[in-house]
């Protein structure tokens, strides 16, 4: 079963949220940005696992990933308008 949250959608219609995916009886996480009926995964480079939880209105997005090196660590990133 795949779920997915919506977190936060900005004045431009751009939304970005969390999407799970089974996997062994576990969930794993993972960052995805929705703009103009597409949805984008968004998993940093090496990243086990990956959360969204904002979106400004400029399309500059943060959240935080599980690296290979099981450490977490926070990122910024851009939709790219």
């Amino acid at each position: 079963m795949k779920r997915t949250t919506l977190v936060q959608m900005n004045d431009s219609g751009q939304a970005v949220g969390i999407g799970r995916i089974p996997s062994e009886g576990a969930t794993t996480p993972y960052g995805f940005l929705r703009q103009d009926g597409v949805f984008t995964t968004i998993d940093p480079p090496g990243s086990l696992a990956s959360e969204v939880s904002s979106i400004d209105n400029d399309g500059a997005i943060v959240g935080d990933y599980i690296g290979a090196d099981g450490v977490d660590h926070g990122f910024i990133g851009t939709t790219g308008q």
